[in-house]
């Protein structure tokens, strides 16, 4: 819903805590008075910034959140099963994909590099785009 611009409660304690295209609270007294206050603000049908903020985290969790790790074999998303004969084809070195996630939970490395910037008509694209599919999901539903 937050990607079609629709305000959404984020209630309890949660990974997604600082997503700022939800509307949030940690304490289960606070929820009443969220609805309450949301419910009494006039705000738009359809928010553009809470849908592109809901398309980019989208965009990372499916695209960029998932690292390639060979090494190991997945029949099914809960069983991996080692692809690696010995304990020497785990030395640094020896695999890339392991050398970059060794080095992100043992060194501190980014995850990624530096976010690129981003022009003021690429922002202004993207956000017309998205508005053109909330526009089109929103006839056909």
């Amino acid at each position: 819903m937050a990607a079609m611009g629709k305000r959404v409660v984020r209630a309890g304690r949660s990974w997604l805590a600082y997503c700022d295209f939800l509307e949030s609270t940690d304490s289960e007294a606070d929820y009443p008075i969220l609805l309450e206050k949301l419910k009494n603000e006039s705000a738009p049908a359809v928010d553009i910034n809470r849908a592109v903020g809901a398309w980019r985290f989208s965009y990372v969790w499916f695209f960029r959140q998932s690292f390639p790790f060979p090494m190991v074999e997945q029949s099914s998303w809960y069983v991996g099963e080692p692809k690696y004969e010995t304990a020497a084809d785990l030395q640094p070195g020896k695999d890339p994909y392991l050398d970059r996630i060794c080095g992100m939970l043992m060194d501190n490395d980014p995850m990624y590099g530096p976010a690129e910037s981003r022009s003021s008509e690429l922002e202004t694209l993207e956000s017309r785009e998205i508005g053109k599919r909330i526009a089109f999901m929103t006839q056909c539903g």
